[in-house]
């Protein structure tokens, strides 16, 4: 019971509804959502990302073109959500269906998640973690798989090997669809943000957790 309060289903409705579109399985939903904002609908990073999955507005704008949609606000916990799974899902498909990647992606840019790939070659997810250039996607990747494992064992009762070895490695869970189906929605060009000494997509609010559950 302690453990549901601090990985809590906050905006339960938005988030399945929101995960559903991609294909994301909901335990890594609740992993990004909390790793960016502690569920709080109006947080602004340093770098200027908003709402509950920390969008940059010009990547925010570029995603809610592609799914026609208009008027939306960051602000707005529905909107946020659908652009933020939408937008991981189009890094997921980018990247060849690996989640760790995606989330490199989702956070320092797709440019550099690119940079990274060409040079690291057949390196392991894993491996690949700890090579990166920067600090801040190295700690967002952790803290998400660590709220993924945590949100997957209390709430949906998801093995947290089975889970890991779908993170780090993109082998498909049992109850959820294979990586690679996503939305046939076409993906719009993707617009980096300004090359900054830490990555601008993203900025996690939350410090590294336990995983001792």
């Amino acid at each position: 019971e302690l453990y549901g309060l601090v990985y809590p289903k906050a905006w339960n409705d938005i988030v399945v509804s929101g995960a559903a579109i991609p294909g994301i399985p909901e335990a890594l939903a609740y992993g990004i959502i909390r790793s960016e904002s502690a569920f709080d609908p109006k947080a602004v990073s340093y770098a200027g990302a908003v709402g509950l999955a920390q969008l940059m507005p010009a990547t925010a704008a570029e995603t809610a073109k592609g799914l026609k949609m208009t008027g939306y606000s960051l602000t707005n916990p529905a909107d946020n959500v659908r652009i933020g799974m939408t937008y991981y899902s189009y890094m997921l498909n980018r990247f060849g269906g690996k989640p760790m990647r995606a989330m490199f992606a989702y956070n320092a840019g797709p440019s550099r998640m690119m940079a990274w790939t060409m040079e690291s070659g057949e390196l392991a997810d894993d491996i690949l973690l700890e090579t990166l250039h920067l600090a801040q996607p190295m700690q967002y990747a952790k803290n998400i798989i660590q709220a993924s494992l945590a949100y997957g064992k209390i709430h949906y009762g998801i093995d947290p090997r089975a889970l890991l070895d779908y993170l780090v490695e993109a082998t498909p869970l049992p109850t959820i669809a294979p990586a690679t189906l996503v939305p046939a929605i076409p993906a719009p060009p993707v617009v980096d943000e300004p090359a900054e000494s830490e990555p601008a997509e993203q900025q996690t609010l939350l410090r590294p957790e336990s995983l001792a559950l």
